[in-house]
């Protein structure tokens, strides 16, 4: 009986033994338990016209990795000489992107008085405080025109004289609603967006569409220039992934373009954007 019991101790001691081993080769394998759910390497496409390397950074600090696509081009505009003179009879200057500024910083700064500065978003705004323009207006939610014709600057019976830096071909839809609330608007074009050539940008992500997760989208042309590559490529893989946006307006673009899964960030800055992904990518994992 000894005996016996002995050799059943043996066998438990020896499947014990077995078990652990086993477990700390899955660990060494990478494995890991049901458990231990973790979230497994994204592949990002970002489309946005320039490199932004905090927002790159910030992606790979949280297990990406990242390929930079852009959708646009952009060709830097000077403000006109007849805009010029609207540097001082405006008391409010607008931007809408990062590239409203273009090459015309010095220029602003030695018109800077006591102008009240509004940015569509944080990212623009940051880019002006980087030149020394400080931003006095943010919208706190909707980054869009919309979100800027919100803001109680533009609520009052205080009219006002703004000059909107944007795209060549005009912020027509904010123009209206300005001018609606009794507000003077002058446009002065800082920048203009050329497309890219679709089969170039279709070329460079056709090795990768299978790796990929997530994809970025920073404006509308930007959003609208991906449907029309995903059309005329014939690149419907790209609907399939998730896409985030920075606006409630994009996002329902996005959807009426066909895109399967569209994300949307509280704002265009690149903390904001990288916490809607992380949180995203751990909804997915645990449900």
């Amino acid at each position: 009986m000894a005996l016996v019991m002995t050799s059943q101790l043996q066998v438990m001691q020896s499947l014990a033994k077995n078990n652990r081993d086993r477990t700390m080769a899955d660990r060494s394998n990478g494995h890991s338990s049901p458990c231990q759910k973790t979230l497994s390497t994204a592949h990002i496409l970002l489309t946005h016209t320039h490199c932004d390397h905090y927002l790159e950074q910030l992606l790979t600090q949280k297990n990406t990795d990242i390929t930079h696509v852009p959708m646009l081009a952009i060709k830097p505009l000077a403000i006109s000489k007849i805009k010029q003179k609207a540097l001082y009879e405006a008391d409010t200057w607008v931007f809408l992107s990062k590239h409203s500024l273009g090459e015309n910083a010095e220029l602003l700064k030695q018109h800077r008085s006591d102008q009240c500065i509004v940015a569509i978003g944080p990212g623009t705004a940051h880019l002006l405080s980087d030149h020394d323009i400080t931003v006095d207006y943010v919208p706190e939610q909707d980054h869009s025109s919309d979100g800027i014709l919100a803001l109680p600057l533009f609520n009052t019976d205080s009219k006002r004289n703004v000059l909107v830096f944007s795209e060549a071909s005009g912020p027509a839809y904010l123009k209206k609603g300005l001018k609606e609330r009794g507000h003077a608007v002058i446009h002065a074009a800082t920048y203009q967006h050329q497309k890219r050539d679709t089969t170039e940008i279709a070329q460079t992500i056709s090795p990768i569409i299978d790796s990929i997760t997530h994809i970025t989208t920073h404006s509308q042309k930007g959003l609208d220039h991906l449907h029309t590559v995903s059309e005329k490529e014939y690149m419907p893989t790209l609907k399939q992934k998730t896409l985030l946006v920075t606006s409630q307006h994009m996002r329902a673009s996005a959807t009426e373009h066909g895109f399967q899964s569209v994300i949307c960030s509280d704002n265009n800055g690149p903390t904001q954007i990288v916490n809607s992904i992380s949180a995203h990518r751990k909804g997915a994992i645990y449900g």
